[in-house]
């Protein structure tokens, strides 16, 4: 069995206790959303612990963005932390989780799971790191060296549900609107969608 650092288990510990009910995005993105940890004999590659052990949603992974994915993609190319926050807010992510470890990430995983993000994504984790510092980020927990929580900030973070601040009416069938209600541009992040009836 590979076992994994107990600072590790007191963040899920926190985690698990968070009263809060926001999504977790994990750092480094990769493909698919699997994480990777290092451990004493060897590592995990595999479905997020945050998902698994304590019970948290999580966003992970270049194909979480689904239709999104060449809107996030535009967004870490032109450095746009503001559309960033706002796409991770219309997922209702609430935390990021940062796994700054070396080894689980740079030439160690040259291909899988990593292949895709690395053409994208900041290609070695002290760039991550100054991705992070442009986002409007409130908190940061650090637990040991590698392990970090941010919040994301109140003016961008939309919780499950909320009162909307705007409406937006939409002619014909919704499901013609696929990027509705994301207002990417705007600090509205509350909005309601309905039809004209």
């Amino acid at each position: 069995p590979i076992k994994i650092s107990s600072q590790y288990g007191e963040i899920l510990a926190s985690i698990r206790h968070d009263p809060i009910d926001g999504k977790y995005f994990l750092l480094p993105v990769d493909d698919s959303g699997l994480q990777v940890l290092r451990g004493e004999r060897g590592g995990y590659v595999g479905p997020p612990t945050i998902a698994y052990l304590a019970g948290k949603s999580v966003f992970s992974g270049l194909s979480g963005f689904d239709q999104f994915y060449k809107s996030f993609l535009s967004m870490i190319a032109s450095k746009d932390d503001i559309g960033i926050a706002n796409l991770l807010s219309n997922f209702n992510v609430r935390y990021i989780f940062y796994n700054s470890d070396d080894t689980i990430y740079g030439e160690n995983f040259s291909g899988r799971p990593y292949e895709q993000a690395k053409k994208f994504m900041p290609v070695a984790q002290d760039i991550y790191k100054k991705l992070l510092d442009t986002l409007p980020l409130q908190r940061k927990r650090d637990i040991g060296e590698t392990y970090h929580l941010y919040e994301l900030s109140d003016d961008y973070y939309k919780p499950h549900i909320y009162a909307a601040e705007q409406n937006v009416v939409f002619v014909g069938d919704s499901l013609s609107l696929p990027s509705l209600p994301l207002p990417l541009e705007s600090k509205n992040k509350r909005v309601a969608m309905h039809d004209k009836e």
